[in-house]
């Protein structure tokens, strides 16, 4: 997408801000990214955006293998057992 599709997307937006109109869809993941950058710019400044930001990583792996791989062996007692031996502290 050109320049001119961005700009006309922002127009968009901005039209649907400033007259209180719903959003339309936007399906482009590139122009939601960076109307949503703007849109944290603009309410927390630069630094709060990035700070904002850094709270969020895409991570990697399997976290649903991980998890099964960690804690096939502990069974239910296990975990009360557990949190009975944290209780206690």
């Amino acid at each position: 997408m050109g320049a001119s599709g961005i700009l006309c997307n922002m127009k968009i937006y901005m039209d649907a801000c400033c007259l209180n109109r719903p959003l339309p869809t936007i399906h482009n993941p590139t122009i939601l990214r960076q109307l949503g950058i703007e849109a944290l710019t603009k309410a927390l400044g630069p630094v709060g955006m990035v700070r904002f930001m850094r709270q969020f990583d895409m991570g990697s792996g399997n976290y649903t293998e991980e998890r099964e791989a960690l804690l096939s062996g502990i069974t239910m007692e296990d975990f009360e057992r557990f949190q009975e031996e944290i209780d206690a502290k």
